[in-house]
């Protein structure tokens, strides 16, 4: 595949630069600029010369003590045109949704291979969105179930779909681990059935989070079988409900009202436990 696009490089390892640049340029690329830091940067779309149209920056997301998210950020506000593909060693969908909120048209990891990597080029430059293969299949297996949660609870099940457990999830979204087994409850109840795509993904991260003590259905530190027991009941209730010809979305708003009556009666158990 020969290309002729134009390529600014941000990456504050020169080596990973030279590689990044030769192969590029073995295959028709032109590297217009190359940077280290976002003070770098920052001159030059300041006070650089014009780009070519189409221009296009590939990003490492982790600069040192800097993010390559707000580099993304300083591209988009100069005006240029120039469009961003995150270029980082974070293999996560967190990563991913952080690097497209901030305005980025790619993602791709460190360890992909060349020719995606001239895939997400020429996709960004005739104006699409690229996201490399596997995380594109990640994101997919989880967005239409994750529609069905609160927006914090979107942002816990990513955190432990990235494997991080209680106090991290805590720490990370800055809240309570209290807080954090609470609504992982009510995501336990909606993403962990054995008909959802999720399913693969999550019992193994579910499983883990409850040695951590993730999950709480007692009003302390919850039982795997006890959540387990919910599930089932949940599937059941499922079942009867479509037999019954419920239309899915009451029936979503039906299981809503027993997820936040179980989840009060929890709180009010481990209130009379302090």
């Amino acid at each position: 595949m020969e290309n002729s696009y134009s390529v600014i490089i941000l990456d504050d390892h020169r080596m990973m630069q030279e590689g990044l640049s030769s192969y590029l340029e073995s295959h028709g690329c032109t590297i217009t600029a190359r940077f280290v830091s976002l003070a770098e940067l920052e001159a030059f779309l300041k006070d650089g010369p014009p780009l070519p149209d189409g221009t296009i920056a590939i990003v490492d997301k982790q600069l040192g003590a800097e993010s390559g998210l707000d580099a993304v950020s300083m591209i988009n506000a100069s005006g240029r045109g120039i469009k961003c593909i995150m270029y980082s060693a974070f293999y996560s969908v967190s990563a991913v949704m952080q690097a497209l909120e901030r305005g980025a048209f790619g993602y791709i990891t460190k360890d992909t291979d060349g020719k995606e990597l001239l895939s997400a080029l020429e996709t960004v430059a005739g104006g699409h969105r690229y996201v490399q293969k596997e995380l594109q299949n990640k994101m997919n297996s989880v967005s239409r179930l994750l529609t069905l949660l609160s927006k914090k609870e979107q942002e816990i099940a990513i955190c432990l779909l990235d494997g991080m457990d209680n106090a991290r999830i805590a720490s990370h979204l800055y809240i309570s681990k209290r807080t954090v087994e609470n609504h992982m409850s009510i995501i336990y109840y909606f993403l962990w059935t054995p008909h959802s795509p999720c399913w693969p993904l999550f019992t193994e991260r579910f499983q883990a989070a409850s040695r951590h003590s993730c999950i709480s259905f007692n009003g302390g530190i919850g039982k795997i079988g006890g959540a387990a027991i919910g599930v089932v009941i949940f599937t059941g209730l499922t079942y009867c409900l479509t037999f019954l010809g419920i239309d899915t979305n009451l029936q979503f708003v039906f299981k809503g009202f027993i997820i936040i009556a179980a989840v009060a009666l929890d709180s009010v158990k481990y209130l009379k436990k302090k």
